[in-house]
C-alpha cells in the first residue's frame, strides 16, 4: 500500500440544545450542523513494518509548522479508538502508521477529533473492502456514535438536523445559504467533558425541552445551551461575540462547547472588514461564503 493523504474540515452548530443525560453518559441533543472546509486537518496513512500483522502508530503535528505536538497520548486518542472499534466490528486490523497534521484547534467546539475519526473510519472501510473483509452494504454511520457524538455527522458530510446522541441525521437545506461566515478561534481550549458536567450541575433536575421542529430557519432561534457558562468562565469568548455583532453580524454564536464563535453576515464587505479587525487583534479568523 502506498501512503494516502486524507483531508477533513470541521463543523459548526447553528443551534445546540442539550437534553437529559443518558445511562451511556451521552446526552440527548438537538442541533443543526454545517460542515466547513476550513480550518482542516490532514492525515497521512502509511503501512507499518511489513513484519507486523496488525497495530497502529500515531504521531501528531501542527499543520502550519510541521512540528510534532506533544501531550497527546499515542495509545489513547480518537484515532486509536477508531482503530480498535473497527477491529472489534470487523476483525480487520491492518498495520498502519498515521501522521496527523492538526489545523483544527483543539478544544474549540469544531469537532476536530471526530472529523479525524470519520476520515480514518472511511479509509478503513475502503481498505477492508479491497481485501474482501467488509461487505459492500456495511453501514457504520449510526453506530459510529460509539466513537464520538459528532462522528456520524462527519461521515454524513452535509447540512443536517441532528438528534438522538448525534447518530440520528436528517438532511436539510442550509438556512444561511448565501451569507458570509466568519469563524473566530480565540485560542482557548475548553474541555467537552467539563462543559457537559457544568451544564448538568447548573441545571440540576431541570431538563431542557428539546425542539421537535424540522424547519431549519425556525430552529435558528434556539441558540446554544453552553453559551452562558462558557461566557462566564471565559469572558473573552463573550467579547468576541460582541465584536462580531459590532462589525455587522446579524447572528453571532458559540459553536459546540466552544471556544470558537461564528458570525453570519448579510454584507460581504462588512464580513471582510470584520475579519481584518479580528485578525489585527490576534485571533485566528476563517472567512467563507456559505452555499
Amino acid at each position: 500500500m502506498d501512503s494516502v493523504n486524507l483531508k477533513g474540515g470541521c463543523k459548526i452548530n447553528l443551534f445546540l440544545r442539550v437534553g437529559r443525560r443518558l445511562e451511556s453518559g451521552y446526552h440527548e441533543l438537538r442541533s443543526l450542523m454545517l460542515p466547513l472546509a476550513e480550518p482542516h486537518d490532514r492525515i497521512v496513512v502509511m503501512p507499518l513494518r511489513k513484519s507486523l500483522t496488525s497495530g497502529l502508530a500515531v504521531r501528531f503535528f501542527a499543520l502550519d509548522e510541521a512540528a510534532e505536538i506533544k501531550g497527546i497520548d499515542p495509545e489513547n486518542n480518537t484515532l486509536s479508538k477508531t482503530y480498535r472499534w473497527f477491529e472489534r466490528r470487523t476483525g480487520f486490523a491492518p498495520p498502519l502508521s498515521l501522521e496527523v497534521y492538526k489545523g483544527i484547534p483543539h478544544g474549540a467546539g469544531l469537532g476536530g477529533g471526530s472529523s479525524d475519526a470519520a476520515l480514518f473510519l472511511s479509509f478503513l472501510c475502503d481498505l477492508a473492502r479491497r481485501f474482501d473483509r467488509l461487505h459492500d452494504d456495511a453501514d457504520f454511520l449510526r453506530d459510529s456514535v460509539e466513537i464520538g457524538a459528532d462522528v456520524p455527522f462527519f461521515l454524513f458530510r452535509a447540512p443536517a438536523l441532528v438528534s438522538g446522541m448525534g447518530e440520528v441525521l436528517t438532511a436539510c437545506s442550509n438556512p444561511c445559504s448565501g451569507l458570509s461566515l466568519l469563524l473566530v478561534c480565540p485560542g482557548i481550549g475548553i474541555s467537552t467533558a467539563w462543559a457537559f458536567r457544568e451544564l448538568d450541575m447548573k441545571r440540576g433536575e431541570r431538563v431542557t425541552a428539546l425542539p421537535d421542529s424540522r424547519d431549519p430557519v425556525a430552529l435558528m432561534r434556539f441558540g446554544n445551551d453552553f453559551e452562558d457558562l462558557v461566557f462566564e468562565r471565559h469572558p473573552e469568548t463573550e467579547a468576541v461575540r460582541n465584536l462580531l455583532l459590532a462589525y455587522g453580524a446579524g447572528t453571532a454564536r458559540l459553536t459546540g462547547t466552544g471556544s470558537a464563535l461564528f458570525g453570519l453576515f448579510y454584507d460581504a464587505d462588512a464580513a471582510q472588514k470584520g475579519a481584518e479587525e479580528l485578525a489585527r487583534r490576534g485571533y485566528s479568523v476563517y472567512r467563507q461564503k456559505l452555499l
